[in-house]
């Protein structure tokens, strides 16, 4: 399966989430970057809420 594909797919699953207004994928030299666009209610717990969040869709693959 082509890497680029699979990419498209897991940046798909991230913006199915409502928290999630835009995510993108560059590559710089061939090393991908995923640039995410979050957004919650709860500042306070924003970035493990995000960690979890990608986790979670990581294992949807």
């Amino acid at each position: 399966m082509d890497l680029d594909q699979i990419w498209n797919q897991f940046i798909g699953h991230l913006v199915d989430n409502e928290e999630i207004s835009q995510a993108s994928l560059k590559k710089i030299t061939g090393i991908p970057f995923i640039y995410i666009h979050y957004s919650q209610k709860d500042k306070e717990n924003e970035k493990n809420n995000l960690f979890l969040l990608i986790k979670k869709r990581q294992a949807v693959q």
